[in-house]
């Protein structure tokens, strides 16, 4: 079941997004829900990313060369 939500925007945003739905033929929903879904994903990948970097560190990986040189 969806779940209806109200949002405010700036006037340029809603411009920008009303623009891309017009160009896309998208509804401004969609556009919505992927900005929102690519957020919680981010914010998803921040927690795993805090949660998992002491770690590595402390398993001397400093940087992605050392990942990469770990899994070659």
């Amino acid at each position: 079941m969806r779940e209806a939500l109200t949002i405010s925007l700036p006037p340029e945003m809603g411009k920008q997004i009303r623009k891309i739905s017009k160009a896309e033929k998208m509804p401004t929903s969609v556009i919505a829900r992927e900005a929102i879904s690519r957020y919680l994903l981010r914010k998803e990948m921040e927690a795993i990313f805090k949660k998992t970097s002491r770690w590595a560190f402390n398993a001397g990986f400093e940087t992605d060369e050392d990942i990469f040189k770990a899994v070659s």
